[in-house]
């Protein structure tokens, strides 16, 4: 396909509409660099499954800034991408009689768009949550004590709920998170969608021979991330290093700060964004995966992609949420910087603890995260909204 860039004239739901298609529109922050964090991959795999299901897609991304190097991928997959979206009132209302489904992802995106779509669409519309952000900042304000982003929670969270209130389906990965909507406004329709981790075949990968160190990989641009990292080197690292000061820490992740950059060292490497080609080498030789998540909300796709490797994961409750982690069963978990560290310790020691988690996240992940799953359950909700 040659590299289109497609303005508002020439992704037309008209159009689309009248050659017999069923028209979804899709609206984001911006075009998802699927190889960067779990947000932008889950988002890409869910446009997939929409794609399988017999949509025709216009994504429309409220910001451009990363456009051409990612909507190509999307237009790949025959997915209509467009480039200028500052007409968006202008293009609904022309458009939005021809639409069949319209998702939007993000609370101040939604927030503003959300009321143009129903103005002149009779489309049904889907908040795709990919996280509680209010539930995050207010976690943060917590670990801070912080008044001043507690108050910014409190209205992120007005924010949140209104959007749900006037969706006709709210969809999320984290079981947690459901349950704390349904507390909040048992009138809110929601559901579970199921993420989506492939698993690789070559069962070779998870031999405990010759594997060394401890790994995590998150996007920067995350806060959280920045968070657990900067916690693990300075409360937990210096314990661990006590029983094992040969043990080294790797750290990958795009949009890495300066303040994770400095901490760069022969036994804390920071290497930065690696290609998705470049992973299972890492994956593949590290001993345990490390996610020291102190905050954040929503599924942890970082862990459901080291549990697919069979790489044993060490976490917090937090980071635990929504994956259905049993501590010594397919993960360890632990909350303080002494307990994180000596199940570090142990689990680095302990080879039948090691292929017990291993060989059970890979099952948890193959059971909960296929792509068959989330294509059922997806399915099965779009089906409600047209019966």
């Amino acid at each position: 396909m040659s590299k289109v860039i497609y303005d508002i004239n020439h992704v037309s739901a008209i159009k689309l509409k009248k050659e017999g298609y069923k028209v979804l529109l899709f609206i984001d922050w911006d075009v998802p660099a699927f190889d960067k964090n779990a947000g932008y991959f889950i988002t890409f795999e869910y446009l997939k499954i929409f794609l399988a299901l017999g949509y025709k897609i216009i994504f429309w991304p409220y910001n451009i800034a990363n456009f051409k190097l990612y909507a190509e991928k999307l237009q790949q997959l025959g997915i209509e991408v467009v480039y200028r979206n500052q007409f968006f009132e202008k293009y609904i209302k022309k458009n939005g009689k021809h639409l069949d489904l319209v998702v939007i992802s993000r609370p101040r995106i939604a927030e503003e768009y959300f009321p143009l779509v129903r103005k002149y669409s009779m489309a049904k519309i889907f908040y795709l949550a990919q996280d509680l952000h209010f539930l995050r900042e207010m976690r943060l304000s917590k670990i801070n004590s912080d008044e001043k982003i507690k108050t910014q929670a409190e209205k992120t969270k007005k924010i949140e709920i209104s959007i749900m209130r006037q969706s006709d389906n709210s969809l999320f990965f984290s079981n947690k998170e459901l349950e704390i909507v349904r507390e909040l406004d048992k009138k809110i329709k929601a559901n579970v969608i199921p993420w989506i981790q492939p698993v690789l075949t070559n069962r070779e990968r998870v031999r405990l021979n010759n594997r060394d160190g401890l790994l995590f990989i998150g996007g920067f641009a995350h806060l959280p991330n920045i968070d657990a990292i900067l916690w693990f080197h300075k409360e937990i690292f210096p314990i661990i290093k006590k029983s094992f000061p040969q043990i080294t820490v790797t750290i990958l992740g795009s949009d890495a700060p300066q303040e994770i950059l400095d901490l760069n060292s022969l036994d804390f490497s920071v290497l930065g964004f690696v290609e998705e080609k470049d992973l299972p080498k890492y994956f593949n030789s590290a001993k345990i995966f490390i996610a020291p998540l102190r905050y954040g909300a929503g599924f942890k796709g970082k862990i459901a992609r080291a549990m697919a490797f069979g790489l044993p994961v060490i976490t917090t409750g937090i980071g635990a949420e929504g994956i259905d982690l049993v501590d010594g069963e397919n993960a360890i978990l632990a909350n303080n910087p002494e307990e994180f560290a000596r199940k570090v310790i142990e689990l680095y020691r302990n080879s039948g603890l090691w292929n017990k988690i291993s060989e059970n996240s890979i099952n948890h992940v193959i059971k909960n995260y296929s792509v068959e799953n989330a294509k059922e359950k997806l399915s099965q909700i779009i089906f409600s909204h047209n019966g």
